[in-house]
């Protein structure tokens, strides 16, 4: 019997209900290998009923599945490592899924740069002190919906979304999210808040609001043509 297993190869390819699965496991604590293994199968839906094992008839390893729409099978052990390996850039690269939250667009398309900022400062801080709760207010900034409480996975599935959010805008960016040059200690995000405000307002602070309103990749592209011309 031939099975068709299907699996993401790129980040692109990760939709909503993967990086959930992935999320799940991931909060597990797995080995690499096991979180690579349990993710194919899950996202295929068989499940396995020996693993590695000769087939003494072919004298090749195989993998022994079970599924409702299969039934019993075998895989060759080549074909699940080989997918498995594929498999790998969710471990060991940073990269933009589509994003767990569905009102809001992978690329942060029609997001303001306040809620940009305001959640990525949550995102922060809940990762120095694992309250929850801030975690519920970075949801509400990028939506405006309160949640009563968010599940393991479902935290879990939207860090890994923004740690891709923040490299892609890194990368279109580069002058505004420079690698190794995080917020000096000394500053609070309302004191870099107001730095960035100031390099935008062109002495104006009643723009500020307007600021804050924009669309962030309008601010970001703006903020990155000023520190290109500074450095000229």
């Amino acid at each position: 019997m031939i099975i068709d297993i299907k699996y993401p190869v790129t980040w692109s390819e990760v939709t909503k209900e993967h990086l959930l699965t992935l999320a799940k496991l991931m909060n597990r604590k797995l080995t690499r290998e096991e979180l690579l293994f349990d993710f194919l199968c899950k996202i295929n839906g068989i499940k396995p009923r020996l693993k590695e094992e000769i087939n003494e008839d072919s004298l090749q390893a195989r993998f022994y599945f079970k599924s409702k729409k299969h039934g019993k099978f075998t895989m060759l052990a080549e074909t699940v490592r080989e997918a498995c390996e594929q498999l790998a850039f969710l471990v060991e690269t940073v990269g933009l899924p589509e994003c767990p939250i569905l009102s809001v667009h992978r690329k942060l398309h029609d997001v303001s740069f306040k809620a940009f900022y305001f959640a990525d400062a949550y995102l922060s801080r809940y990762q120095s002190t694992g309250d929850q709760n801030l975690m519920i207010a970075m949801y509400k900034e990028l939506t405006g919906v309160t949640l009563k409480q968010m599940s393991p996975e479902d935290i879990t599935a939207i860090t890994i979304w923004w740690c891709g959010v923040k490299e892609y805008l890194k990368q279109l960016y580069p002058e505004v999210l420079k690698d190794g040059e995080g917020a000096s200690e000394d500053k609070t995000p309302a004191d870099v808040l107001h730095e960035i405000l100031s390099v935008l307002n062109k002495n104006e602070p009643y723009r500020n609001k307007e600021i804050l309103n924009a669309d962030v990749h309008a601010v970001m592209h703006s903020l990155n043509n000023i520190y290109l011309t500074a450095k000229k």
